[in-house]
């Protein structure tokens, strides 16, 4: 179900018999709002009316965020390490092998890499560090609090947030 308010603000309305609450999500422009099957037209649509100025300043928002365009994984490219950014320096060898050197991040790759290849290097190269840096502030910090680790691990949480 489509609903249309005013002339500029059209909002997809998804039911569904998993909710108990509504929401509202303002995604790349487009605006939805999830509420429970039971729900009936007359309060869905009081429910986005009194949300209209928060779905407008989103929307605005959006409008005005500047999109980052997609890492490609060559020379010249930006990367930030410890609040700096180096120029990554793709250079072609036989051992897999990335290191901070002058003011460049350079990853040593063979012949026929791909940006999957240099992206998963650096990758791990990072993990590495992040690894080392990790353990020796907890190592620093146990030892203050009287605790001792179980463990400390490095791992890519995408939709865990504060994991």
């Amino acid at each position: 179900m489509n609903l249309t308010f005013d002339k500029d603000l059209s909002i997809e309305v998804v039911r569904t018999k998993r909710r108990k609450t509504a929401s509202i999500k303002v995604i790349d422009g487009a605006v939805q709002a999830i509420v429970p099957r039971t729900l009936s037209d007359a309060r869905v649509a009081e429910l986005i009316q009194k949300r209209a100025p928060w779905i407008r300043r989103k929307l605005g928002e959006q409008s005005q965020a500047v999109t980052t365009k997609p890492k490609e994984y060559v020379s010249g490219e930006s990367f930030t390490y410890l609040g700096r950014n180096y120029r990554l320096k793709v250079l072609r060898g036989t051992d897999r092998e990335v290191k901070l050197k002058g003011g460049y991040l350079e990853i040593r790759v063979s012949k026929n890499s791909n940006g999957t290849d240099i992206r998963n290097a650096l990758v791990e190269w990072y993990e590495e560090h992040a690894l080392d840096r990790l353990t020796e502030k907890t190592n620093r910090y146990a030892g203050i609090m009287g605790v001792t680790p179980h463990s400390i691990s490095v791992r890519d949480y995408r939709s865990r947030w504060g994991s």
